[in-house]
């Protein structure tokens, strides 16, 4: 028995689509949905996120994500250099 599939594809035109298969009892039943709006909002929302890490490892300031236990889980390169390990904290 064959499975179902899917996977994404790009056209010679640059759209994105997703392409689903699936067996039928008369074959192979094959749906296309555009991609493309979904696409463009994956690379802006990227595109942003690079562009705020950017400004976060240039920034003086430190900026450090801690979890509800007090461990450290991310922070800012500005403090990095100094304090490689993620979970210790300057004297």
């Amino acid at each position: 028995m064959v499975s179902a599939g899917r996977f994404q594809l790009i056209c010679l035109s640059g759209k994105w689509l997703e392409v689903s298969a699936y067996p039928s009892p008369d074959g192979l039943s094959v749906y296309f949905r555009d991609k493309e709006e979904r696409k463009r909002m994956q690379d802006s929302l990227r595109e942003k996120e690079e562009q705020l890490r950017q400004i976060t490892d240039n920034m003086m300031d430190v900026i450090m994500k801690v979890d509800t236990k007090g461990v450290v889980q991310n922070v800012s390169t500005s403090i990095r250099g100094e304090h490689e390990r993620v979970g210790s904290c300057p004297s």
